[in-house]
């Protein structure tokens, strides 16, 4: 139980930080930037090493598994550059500021959901030892990541709750199951960022028409 709710703490702690720099900067807080990049960088750190024990078994092959990472990564960078060489500007005010699809967005969303993931692994985790692996605990699963998220959903309107709300019913049985089941975690990390691809290719607009909007908004406040 301590394992949890250390996991709970530091999740609400990394994004508790990141709403405070939000309500402190107000007009000129960017989530593209290398302050959020270094929060999410400095959250994995800090949830490596305390649950450092508990997640080595999940790295036994790391360094295919990195090697996997980086060329996912590599993809999505190409993916995003040639967006933009070709003037087609992806972009949503969805969530506190203007956010694009460019390179460095891929790099701070990466930083992030690795950092979720961690998390997520050490929920799954102690609630499979605490209560076993069947469908109420997969109940537990959600609930408890939808508690941990209030700190997201703040400021963010009924959009991002949707989409939020949708992203973690969509993504947290097939993360838990991987977690408890495959005893594996880069998976879970493929998944969380093809949810994300899913997103922009879908909900996002290509035209440019999201970019002018948005930036008519910021240039209005």
């Amino acid at each position: 139980m301590t394992t949890l709710l250390t996991a709970v703490l530091l999740y609400i702690l990394v994004f508790g930080a990141d709403y405070l720099f939000y309500v402190k900067q107000e007009k000129s807080y960017k989530y593209i930037s290398v302050q959020t990049y270094i929060l999410f960088v400095i959250g994995q750190l800090a949830a490596i090493f305390l649950f450092y024990n508990e997640i080595t078994s999940f790295f036994v092959h790391w360094q295919s598994e990195v090697v996997f990472l980086l060329i996912f990564t590599a993809f999505l960078l190409l993916f995003t550059y040639v967006l933009m060489r070709d003037r087609l500007y992806v972009c949503s005010m969805s969530s506190r500021s203007l956010r694009c699809l460019t390179p460095w967005y891929v790099l701070v969303k990466g930083a992030e959901i690795v950092f979720q993931q961690l998390i997520y692994l050490m929920v799954a985790l102690t609630l499979a030892s605490l209560l076993g692996v069947h469908f109420y605990t997969y109940v537990a699963y959600i609930l408890i990541l939808l508690i941990m998220h209030i700190v997201v959903i703040l400021g963010g309107g009924q959009s991002v709750v949707k989409s939020l709300t949708f992203g973690l019913f969509a993504i947290s049985a097939p993360i838990f199951y991987v977690y408890t089941e495959m005893g594996v975690f880069w998976p879970a990390v493929y998944l969380h960022g093809v949810m994300y691809v899913f997103y922009w290719l879908t909900i996002a607009d290509f035209d440019g028409s999201s970019l002018n909007s948005a930036v008519k908004v910021e240039n209005r406040g």
